[in-house]
């Protein structure tokens, strides 16, 4: 799995008309395995793209995610007092990580009919 963007906004803009998307809580480790030297932040304010520098080490940064299917993405939940432009979490503020996967888009006849196969 390579993860094309590190997100600090999301949007069902980004995944186009027709995309299936799949969160799942991850740490900061588990993110960290997960990018590499081509993973892009796409941020909206100056601070929050500090902040996502500071968490993964990563300068990179790109305008827009094109959240195409079988691209994956990680998004920074940030809650707590105003991030300063630095970029470093104020002590009582709390990150949270979603790992977004993205595949085509499952048609109602493609989805599980809630029965087991044995």
């Amino acid at each position: 799995m390579r993860i094309s963007y590190i997100l600090t906004t999301f949007s069902p803009a980004m995944f186009g008309d027709k995309a299936s998307i799949h969160l799942k809580t991850i740490s900061v480790d588990e993110a960290k395995q997960i990018i590499d030297d081509k993973t892009e932040i796409v941020a909206t304010r100056a601070s929050h793209e500090n902040l996502a520098k500071n968490i993964f080490g990563i300068t990179r940064t790109a305008r827009f995610a094109d959240m195409r299917p079988e691209k994956e993405a990680i998004l920074i939940h940030y809650r707590g007092p105003a991030v300063s432009d630095d970029g470093l979490t104020p002590a009582t503020g709390v990150v949270t990580l979603y790992l977004i996967e993205s595949e085509n888009y499952l048609e109602a006849e493609d989805e599980c009919d809630g029965t087991v196969d044995t």
